[in-house]
């Protein structure tokens, strides 16, 4: 009897013709299904920390030759087991019919730990096995079956449908002739999946949903052949939730501000406000790495709404929690999150002539496909706030995504990306637009799926002088406010409000007034009463303590907010509390906690007769 999965995996072991498999976690296990009919083809103990075991890699490569004669009188390339820097593991290979070998270490051995995550490459390459002795993983797998569904051209298309528990959805994995398999559609469903089945012929997908979100016992089987008589065409409609969907917004503040409403109090949310300043951030990212988390959407989800339960009733929204590197990734990039020095790109763009260049350029993007699990995060996001506040949805702007893709993470000199503006300057606009045009698709898609507000982050626009922003950064900013609305229509969704951040850009505050958003983010190096000045009353302005206050005790708070609120007039109009950049590491909670509560005194009292501001 198998456990309840703990995550996935979606494996290859060569390139085109390969046969692949869907690995899957179980405690101290990792369990290899087919892709092609689901059935289980081995399983593999764990008796050790470590990284690829050399005999399941072993196993595999067999597999595959076995099942693809095209390949079997090809040499395949070996795929190297990250190196551990020791032989201190041991691992036993249950085959089909009951065989088994251990292969046995020198040391001695450690009773079986569970096994914590699968890491893969884009490519579907197998890279670690992750195990940990002590932590546990939250998501589990609760059903993975083959089917088969008939579309209304009469085509029939094979899938792997898989149902996490605890998520209200069905995944579907559209398996291609050559094996390949990729997430084709999350269905919606009416509550929590909790079990999945197929009819014998596999034609007719059934799931088991709770009901009341809470008890397994208040459930029903709905059969998704009578729901989707359309079958792959009802995937599409099912991808993502509509308005009606979602509940009733209670706390419009941020919304009424954007319109240019007069209010009672200005509208409070942070940058970062999700993030690893919570404890409880820590206990719901477990042993994932960070980007692991992004792409789960019920982790993305908990995490965004950790603000909004514990500053409950301070804070006047929510933003997806996601990253904005993700594109990248969809655009066919590693990127990975290490430990105490972020972001990290192994193979960043080197010329124009590099190879990846052209490819990257020459690539088509399906945006839907690659991101959507952000869609999935911020569709759920939506149904779990029950309207309490609005949802941000973002990006990051074209010139700082070239940034990290050129110099392979964050920089103190930018030294390569100013290459590539001042030696290829016309190779380098092409990318930004290529990206720009990426950035409208996703944002489109994240509206579609319930955002109500989007933002558009340009953190290294102080690396450009004025003239190269006005070269390399503002036009594409001005295509994305341009063209999202004009993308929104042919979806038929109503526009939302666009805000734009760009950190350290404070003499393009003029020209950001008439990019075409609606909302204007400031760092904490532009003066509130100045800002105000120069914006004219053109746009709503939003931030802009210095994040570095947080650490400077509750007297410096007050005295900050004091300013601030005293430097947009106020708070009744025109003007969305924030901080000028993310909340930094190691900020105390409770310091934030009394940074929202000064807002709310400071800027409630403020013009009161009797108040002392």
């Amino acid at each position: 009897m198998l456990h309840p999965f703990q995550c996935l995996l979606y494996c290859t072991l060569a390139t085109d013709g390969s046969p692949s498999f869907l690995l899957a976690a179980s405690r101290a296990s990792v369990h290899v299904f087919s892709t092609t009919d689901g059935t289980l083809l081995s399983t593999w103990r764990s008796t050790q920390n470590h990284a690829v075991d050399p005999e399941l890699m072993k196993f595999l490569e067999k597999r595959a030759e076995d099942q693809d004669p095209s390949n079997r009188s090809t040499k395949r390339q070996k795929k190297a087991s990250p190196d551990t820097g020791s032989d201190s593991s041991s691992a036993e290979i249950v085959t089909e019919n009951g065989q088994s070998r251990t292969r046995k270490s020198n040391k001695a051995k450690i009773s079986e730990p569970n096994v914590v995550n699968l890491v893969g490459t884009s490519d579907g390459q197998l890279v670690a096995v992750v195990t940990d002795e002590d932590k546990c993983v939250r998501i589990a797998v609760c059903g993975l079956c083959p089917a088969e569904v008939r579309s209304a051209v009469g085509e029939l298309r094979r899938y792997i449908a898989v149902a996490v528990e605890g998520i209200p959805a069905v995944f579907l994995f559209n398996i291609a002739d050559n094996g390949a398999m990729q997430q084709e559609a999350a269905i919606s469903t009416e509550g929590n999946v909790i079990g999945i089945t197929v009819s014998r012929n596999q034609h007719n997908i059934a799931y088991a949903i709770d009901t009341e979100h809470k008890q397994f016992s208040q459930s029903q089987l709905v059969d998704m052949d009578r729901r989707m008589p359309n079958a792959s065409i009802g995937i599409v409609q099912h991808t993502s939730a509509t308005m009606t969907d979602f509940d009733e917004l209670k706390n419009d503040l941020l919304l009424r501000v954007v319109r240019g409403e007069r209010v009672e109090r200005p509208p409070i949310w942070v940058m970062r406000q999700a993030g690893r300043y919570l404890p409880e951030y820590h206990q719901a990212k477990g042993n994932h790495d960070f980007f692991a988390c992004c792409r789960s959407p019920e982790i993305a989800s908990t995490l965004t709404l950790q603000p909004v339960d514990r500053y409950e009733g301070l804070i006047d929204a929510a933003i997806i929690f996601s990253d904005i590197l993700v594109i990248p990734q969809a655009m066919g990039m590693t990127v990975e999150m290490l430990d105490k020095k972020g972001p990290h790109f192994p193979n960043p763009l080197q010329s124009p002539t590099d190879g990846q260049y052209e490819e990257l350029m020459a690539r088509r993007v399906d945006v839907g496909k690659e991101l959507d699990y952000v869609c999935q995060a911020i569709t759920m996001t939506r149904r779990k706030l029950k309207g309490r506040v609005p949802l941000y949805g973002f990006c990051g702007a074209p010139w700082t995504l070239l940034c990290y893709m050129v110099e392979g993470g964050g920089s103190k000199l930018f030294v390569q990306v100013k290459t590539w503006i001042y030696k290829y300057p016309n190779e380098s606009k092409q990318l930004l637009q290529k990206i720009a045009e990426l950035c409208v698709e996703y944002l489109a898609l994240q509206v579609k799926a319930g955002a109500q507000i989007v933002q558009v982050f340009d953190s290294w626009a102080a690396e450009l002088s004025p003239t190269s922003f006005k070269n390399f950064s503002l036009p594409y900013l001005r295509y994305i406010s341009h063209h999202l609305p004009l993308r929104l229509k042919e979806l038929k969704l109503d526009d939302v409000p666009m805000v734009i951040f760009a950190k350290g850009a404070w003499y393009a505050l003029d020209d950001l007034c008439d990019s075409g958003y609606q909302v204007v983010g400031l760092d904490w190096l532009q003066d509130p009463a100045e800002a105000v000045r120069i914006a004219r009353g053109r746009v709503i302005l939003q931030g802009n303590a210095d994040p570095g206050v947080l650490y400077g005790g509750k007297e410096a708070i007050t005295r900050v907010v004091r300013e601030m609120v005293e430097g947009f007039g106020g708070g009744q109009k025109g003007w969305i509390a924030n901080l000028g950049h993310g909340v930094t590491p190691f900020v105390d909670p409770d310091n934030l906690r009394f940074f929202f509560e000064e807002i709310h005194r400071l800027a409630t009292t403020h013009g009161h007769p009797d108040s002392t501001l």
